[in-house]
C-alpha cells in the first residue's frame, strides 16, 4: 500500500502550482515590457484569484487532454495522428505560437507537435504495464516526474498567454508619459514611453505609488521579443530608419 495517495499529493501541490501558474503569466508579461522578473512582487489577493483561475483552467484542459486520449484508442490513424497532435501542440506548440512575433515562428511552432504525433502514432497500440519490481523499490518516481515535467510545460504555455495578451492588449495606465508595468512593494514600475511604433529600451524607474496620478492610455510601441524566427516587422522598420538616418548624416 502506498503511503501517500495520488490525489493527497495533487491536492497538497496545489496551492503550490497555482502561485507557480501566476508567477509565470507574470513572467511573461514582464518580459514583453522588458522588466527584470526579479521586480515581480505579487500581492495576496492576485495570488489567490489567478491562483484559482489558473487552477481551474488547466484542470479543465487536462479532462479535455484525457477524453481526447480515450477517444483516440482503436481509432484510424489519421483519428489517432490529429488527437496527439492537439494534445502536443497544447504544450509544445502553442507556447511557442503565442510568444512569436513573426509568421515564420507562427509556422514553426508546428514542427515539434508534428514530430511527436508522427513518432507516437508509429508505435503499436499495446497496453502498457508498469514493471512491478521498480514500483516497489521507488514507486512515487514515475508520478514525480511526470508531475513536475507537467508542471514545467504548463508554466511554459501560461507564460505564453502573459506575453500575448501583454501584447495584444490597449488599455493602460500611464502616468505623467511613462508607463506603468507594474508593482513593486510600494512602488510603481515606470517605462518612459518611446515615440509611437517605436521600441521600449530596457530602463526601468520605480517610484513611490502614495499620491501618485494615474490615468488610462492607450500607447503604440514595440515590446520585447518572444521567440520567433527571422527578424520582427518592428525591429525591420527601426533598422531600416537607422539606416536612413546614417545615410542622412
Amino acid at each position: 500500500m502506498q503511503l501517500l495517495k495520488r490525489e493527497a499529493v495533487l491536492l497538497a501541490l496545489a496551492p503550490a502550482l497555482g502561485m507557480l501558474g501566476v508567477y509565470a503569466y507574470e513572467s511573461g508579461r514582464y518580459r514583453f515590457l522588458k522588466v527584470p522578473s526579479m521586480l515581480i512582487d505579487l500581492p495576496i489577493n492576485r495570488l489567490l484569484m489567478g491562483g484559482v483561475a489558473i487552477a481551474v483552467l488547466v484542470t479543465l484542459l487536462l479532462m479535455v487532454i484525457g477524453v481526447l486520449l480515450k477517444w483516440m484508442v482503436g481509432r484510424s490513424w489519421f483519428a489517432r495522428f490529429l488527437t496527439m497532435f492537439v494534445v502536443f501542440y497544447i504544450f509544445l506548440g502553442l507556447p511557442a505560437l503565442l510568444y512569436s512575433t513573426t509568421m515564420q515562428g507562427a509556422l514553426s511552432s508546428l514542427i515539434v507537435p508534428v514530430c511527436f504525433a508522427l513518432s507516437g502514432v508509429s508505435e503499436p497500440e499495446k497496453k502498457v504495464t508498469a514493471n512491478d519490481e521498480d514500483r516497489k523499490v521507488l514507486p512515487w518516481l514515475p508520478d514525480a516526474l511526470f508531475l513536475a515535467f507537467g508542471a514545467l510545460l504548463t508554466s511554459w504555455l501560461i507564460s505564453g498567454f502573459g506575453f500575448w495578451n501583454e501584447r495584444m492588449g490597449g488599455g493602460r495606465l500611464c502616468q505623467n508619459g511613462s508607463l506603468v508595468a507594474g508593482a513593486y512593494r510600494d512602488n510603481l514600475i515606470l517605462k518612459a514611453l518611446p515615440s509611437p511604433g517605436a521600441e521600449l529600451d530596457e530602463t526601468v524607474t520605480l517610484v513611490p505609488a502614495a499620491g501618485a496620478a494615474l490615468r488610462e492610455c492607450n500607447p503604440s510601441f514595440i515590446g520585447g521579443r518572444g521567440i520567433s524566427a527571422g527578424d520582427p516587422p518592428g525591429d525591420k522598420r527601426l533598422k531600416s530608419a537607422a539606416r536612413e538616418s546614417q545615410d542622412s548624416e
